[in-house]
């Protein structure tokens, strides 16, 4: 699809924009409601930067554990879980925090958030095109996700919310792309955002019936484009949940 760059990058700052400013709006609301600070899921600040959630303590301390050579794990002193956490978004944050520190992690995570978002919206519109060929149907279903103020105000939290939505529009992309044009570098990359999505929110496993059908569709001309494109995307899944589940 030939779409012009200037529009394509319309867009993607209009929907940065729009992230910013409807979240700089419900950081100065919290500041208002809860200007004492006191400890209250999705009411309080983090460093006056991202917003608090009791989530945190299950994705964030991870890194620090590791760094201090005790696992990566969210509780040195817990060795079962009833819950076990997926690994994408600690190993996200867990960046953010080797990179910038304790305190400016939380500032530039927000950004880093709403550019994934900003990409992904894009990445949705041309999902949606490849499938339909129908411009006003992508530019509908880009819309509704990228100005979707529960998507949005996820944006400016530390939690898997603020990434997975991104993740699954990858996902839809890539397989698009491998409908457009049936190779292996599409499958390939089709499997990996598929572990990665799910390793970021088990849910989105429950994405794979879809998978697999779509496989089978793309390829229903033969039988051997099945079984070879149905390899190909399990080795992207392989590639990065075998060193999860080892």
């Amino acid at each position: 699809m030939h779409y012009p760059n200037k529009k394509i990058l319309i867009a993607f700052i209009i929907v940065i924009v729009y992230a910013i400013a409807l979240n700089e709006w419900n950081i100065h609301s919290i500041r208002k409601i809860n200007p004492s600070g006191e400890i209250l899921n999705a009411r309080l600040l983090v460093y006056n930067s991202a917003i608090y959630s009791v989530d945190n303590e299950w994705y964030l301390p991870q890194i620090k554990n590791f760094i201090a050579g005790n696992g990566f794990t969210s509780n040195v002193n817990r060795e079962h879980y009833d819950v076990r956490r997926t690994p994408v978004y600690p190993i996200f944050y867990g960046f953010h925090y080797l990179i910038f520190g304790e305190k400016n992690s939380f500032y530039f995570i927000r950004f880093t958030q709403i550019l994934i978002f900003a990409l992904a919206t894009l990445a949705l519109y041309f999902a949606t095109f490849n499938f339909t060929k129908n411009k006003k149907i992508a530019i509908l279903a880009a819309s509704i996700f990228g100005f979707n103020p529960t998507l949005v105000s996820y944006l400016y939290f530390t939690i898997t919310e603020a990434l997975s939505p991104a993740l699954v529009c990858f996902v839809l992309y890539f397989l698009s792309k491998s409908f457009v044009k049936n190779n292996k570098k599409n499958w390939f990359l089709t499997g990996l955002f598929f572990a990665i999505a799910s390793l970021c929110r088990p849910a989105i496993f429950f994405f794979a019936p879809a998978l697999f059908f779509a496989i089978i569709y793309i390829n229903r001309s033969t039988f051997k484009r099945i079984l070879l494109s149905g390899f190909i995307v399990a080795l992207g899944v392989i590639t990065l949940f075998l060193p999860h589940v080892i």
